[in-house]
């Protein structure tokens, strides 16, 4: 079975690091952002106009972090799944012959067995004719000894053939 990132270079393992390191900025971003009205608000209670710019401005600025932590992650994720990609592709192409292979020796067996069965078809209704004439044989066998141990009928002649 193909395995993540596995790559016969050094590359995979430093991309999946590099994935790794940008999804942790990624969430370090987004903690961020999520702290900084909070901190803009005590600033401003400690009534810090200089924390309060600076917080401000970078309010202003992580959206645009945050969108190229993004864009660094998924362009990262998708060096990652074309490695695979070609990894899956050679494994594919490496199947592809024994699979034919294996088709062409299951179409000939198919082909054995299909002889085979209309070989075995062909003699069992044979031996079921075989067993048919015996029993009609059988059958007209007893009719004749039937007939052959009836008890003979006097023979009636007319006295015109009898001979004194």
């Amino acid at each position: 079975m193909i395995k993540k990132l596995q790559q016969p270079n050094d590359e995979a393992p430093s991309l999946a690091e590099d994935i790794d390191t940008a999804a942790r900025l990624l969430g370090h971003l987004e903690a961020e952002k999520a702290e900084l009205p909070n901190k803009i608000r005590e600033a401003s209670n400690e009534l810090d106009s200089i924390e309060m710019v600076n917080l401000r401005r970078r309010f202003d600025e992580i959206d645009i972090h945050i969108y190229a932590a993004r864009v660094r992650v998924e362009g990262l994720k998708i060096r990652a799944d074309e490695a695979m990609l070609i990894e899956a592709e050679m494994e594919v192409a490496r199947l592809v012959e024994p699979v034919e292979l294996t088709k062409a020796r299951l179409d000939e067996a198919q082909a054995a067995f299909n002889a085979a069965s209309y070989a075995l078809r062909d003699a069992q209704t044979e031996v079921r004719n075989v067993w048919f004439s015996i029993a009609e044989h059988r059958r007209r066998l007893q009719a004749l000894n039937a007939e052959a141990n009836k008890p003979l009928a006097p023979v009636v002649r007319s006295r015109i053939h009898q001979v004194a």
